[in-house]
């Protein structure tokens, strides 16, 4: 995303879209799950908005053995 796309609310857009698609071409579809890495405030809030709810929470850790 370029930095003049953001505040447009493209990525709830997309999500709604989403959503609307999956509505429509599954309809006995009864949940949804997503995901997304905890720092990432701006999709947090559209799921929030949304209405989706925490499940769970995991971490995953990293360790590169690359020489630097």
């Amino acid at each position: 995303m370029l930095p003049a796309d953001r505040g447009r609310q493209l990525g709830l857009l997309v999500k709604v879209a989403m959503l609307e698609l999956l509505a429509e071409r599954e309809p006995g579809l009864r949940r949804i799950v997503t995901g997304n890495a905890g720092g990432n405030d701006h999709v947090i809030a559209i799921n929030d908005q949304l209405g989706f709810e925490i499940v769970s929470v995991y971490r995953r850790w990293e360790l590169s053995l690359a020489a630097s």
